[in-house]
């Protein structure tokens, strides 16, 4: 479980290159997640990680970009708390890529103040953790 939320985290660096690859003029986070490349980027991202148990989906909230980890099969109660200090270390060791991130909506989206946040749910929809990054 450790290496894979490593691994997803990774991902949102390569999301950030998408940001350019989309952005050729500004364009509004709605647009720019309703993208085909982002759209086609997330379908790839679920395809090949489908069997690890977790989706992706990535959501505009107003000038927040949402990236949206769903654990497929549930993590039990006992195990959420240990589940939570895993991804918010793993987070913490990213934190420079989702600044990032947040430097390339900056430049590439139309957004007066972004932010990304990064959101890990149970099977059943309820958070696990989440972290802001500005």
């Amino acid at each position: 479980m450790k290496k894979f939320a490593k691994s997803l985290l990774v991902v949102v660096a390569l999301c950030a290159v998408a940001i350019f690859a989309a952005g050729c003029g500004k364009m509004s986070l709605e647009d720019y997640v309703a993208s085909d490349a982002i759209r086609s980027y997330v379908d790839s991202t679920n395809e090949s990680s489908e069997s690890s148990g977790i989706k992706m989906e990535i959501l505009a909230d107003g000038d927040k970009l949402i990236y949206e980890y769903t654990y497929t099969d549930p993590i039990d109660e006992e195990n959420v708390d240990a589940a939570k200090e895993m991804l918010d270390s793993a987070m913490e060791q990213e934190k420079s890529t989702f600044e990032g991130v947040v430097d390339a909506l900056s430049e590439s989206v139309d957004v007066q103040n972004p932010s990304v946040t990064v959101r890990y749910l149970n099977a059943d929809g309820s958070v696990i953790t989440e972290a802001v990054f500005d």
